[in-house]
Parts: structure tokens; C-alpha cells; sequence
């Protein structure tokens, strides 16, 4: 690991964060996250259309000091822990910034100020599903064996010890290089049903009902229509036919070029002579 000199929230950290995957991002791409969806984190990564800040994450903001040095009392700590920004040497994109971190023991924490039902799961010594993905990437990128999970709420505080899982962070660190890869290539992740705003004014639902049932006559124009062609060609027998201004031909067509079988294509990154992605809308009926 590497040990970046940068402050957290500031305008350097978050140039530095771009386009990296950060241990806050890990439960989003493993589908675990409440507050966001892998394609909200995708326009941040492309677009930068950050989150705004919610209550909680406020909330967790306000009280950090105070719970870092609750955790320093709590665990009998000396010396410094405070926050640190972290890069992995094996993976460059690969980044944790910490809240807690004492390069030389190793020691880090990440810290919640949460609801009370999951401080409740911590102080049963539980960790919250949503947070373990941010827990694991964050001793990926240090190389640690451990991490402290602690939850800080109305001044009380409890740990719990969160040990390293090598076969969910092999998943893990697959799942993110597939993210990080699709975002260079501009391939967005599929859409979930948090990525859509539900709409109830009068005239979105009259277009969209109108546009439904347009799409209902027109299917079952297209099934019509199939029929008659198939069967104009059928009883055309081959020849070119007309009856009017209705004409039946056969015509030809290219085979496709197999870009992947042209040898001299084997050596050649072709992704560098790809444009710039650009977006378009697509209307379906569900």
C-alpha cells in the first residue's frame, strides 16, 4: 500500500478520487448499498454527478472527532489514529481512504454514527451487510488482517472486530475491475428500479398511457404484417413477383466482417480508435 499525503473532503482528495473505486463505492458495485445504485455511482465516476450529502451522512460528519476519540478510550489507545487516505500498489484504481489508521501497527477503524437499529446490530456484534463491502476493500488496499467496525451513537460507542475474508474480497476485487473497466469503456451497468423517479402528474401519465397503447396496436400491426410477407413469399416461389405497387424480390446481402479472426488486428488495442460515448433515450413497456 501507499500512504497518499491528501486531506479528506478536500478539492485534491476528490480530484484524486476520480475515477478510482473507493471503499465507500465497495457496496454499491456488490449491490448491497442503500443510498445509491451502481449506475449513480457510474455517472460520478464519468460525470462527476456527486451525492449529495443526506442527514446521516452529516450526522456522521458532525460527530467524528468525537467518536475517534471515544474509540481511543474505548480501546486504550496511544499515539495517533487519525484518518488517512490509502492506495493499493497492486491495484493503482484501488483507493480507501480511513477514518481511523496508524501506519505502525496497522491498526484502522472505520466509524458509523448510525440509526439505532444498526448500532443495535453492532452492540449484538454484528456488522451491517451494507457496510461489510467497505470494510473488506479497505484491508484489501492496506494489507491488514483486521478492521474495526465501530459504531458511535449518543455519545457510547461499541467495536466489532471485522476479520480479513480472502475468497469475499477475490469476488470482491473482481466485481470492481469489471466496474472500473466498464466505466474507461463507457459501458453503463444495468439500470435497477431506484434509477428511475416516479412519476404521477397528469400529463407524464397521459403520454406515457397513449404511448402504451400505441405500442400495443403496432405489435399487433407487426404480427400482421409478418404474416403477409411470409406467405408472399412463400406462394412467390422464389421469382420476383408484383401485384400492383406490391413487389416481392430476392435480394443479397455482405456476409459480416469477423474483426477477431483478422490476424493482423490480433496486436492492435482497437479501443483507442473508439469515439467518445454519447447517450440516447430508449422508451420501453414493461
Amino acid at each position: 500500500m501507499k500512504i497518499i499525503n491528501l486531506e479528506q473532503n478536500t478539492p485534491e482528495w476528490l480530484e484524486f478520487r476520480r475515477g478510482k473505486i473507493g471503499a465507500s463505492d465497495a457496496p454499491i458495485i456488490m449491490g448491497v448499498s442503500p443510498y445509491r445504485t451502481a449506475y449513480e455511482l457510474y455517472l460520478d465516476k464519468t460525470e462527476g454527478i456527486t451525492q449529495a450529502k443526506n442527514e446521516a451522512m452529516k450526522r456522521g460528519s458532525f460527530l467524528e472527532d468525537d467518536a475517534r476519540r471515544q474509540l481511543k478510550l474505548d480501546l486504550r489507545l496511544s499515539g495517533d489514529i487519525g484518518p488517512a487516505v490509502l492506495q493499493s500498489e497492486e491495484h493503482e484504481e484501488f483507493i480507501a481512504s480511513l477514518d481511523c489508521f496508524t501506519p505502525e501497527t496497522g491498526f484502522m477503524s472505520e466509524i458509523k454514527c448510525p440509526n439505532e437499529a444498526d448500532h443495535l446490530m453492532a452492540v449484538a456484534g454484528k456488522i451491517p451487510e451494507k457496510y461489510y463491502p467497505q470494510l473488506q476493500h479497505q484491508m484489501y488496499v492496506a494489507g491488514a488482517s483486521s478492521n474495526i467496525y465501530y459504531s458511535y451513537r449518543q455519545g457510547q460507542g461499541v467495536f466489532v472486530v471485522c476479520p480479513r475474508d480472502n475468497e469475499y474480497i477475490a469476488k470482491l476485487v473482481q466485481k470492481e475491475m469489471e466496474f472500473i473497466e466498464n466505466v474507461r469503456a463507457g459501458i453503463p451497468p444495468a439500470l435497477s428500479d431506484k434509477d428511475f423517479v416516479e412519476r404521477f402528474d397528469m400529463e407524464f401519465l397521459t403520454y406515457a398511457r397513449s404511448f402504451e397503447l400505441l405500442k400495443e396496436q403496432i405489435s399487433e400491426l407487426q404480427t400482421k404484417e409478418q404474416a403477409l410477407k411470409d406467405k408472399l413469399i412463400e406462394i412467390a416461389a422464389g421469382q420476383n413477383c408484383r401485384a400492383g405497387n406490391v413487389r416481392v424480390s430476392k435480394r443479397f446481402r455482405k456476409g459480416s466482417v469477423e474483426y477477431a479472426k483478422i490476424p493482423q488486428l490480433a496486436e492492435i488495442d482497437l479501443e483507442q480508435y473508439r469515439g467518445k460515448p454519447t447517450s440516447y433515450h430508449v422508451i420501453t413497456v414493461c
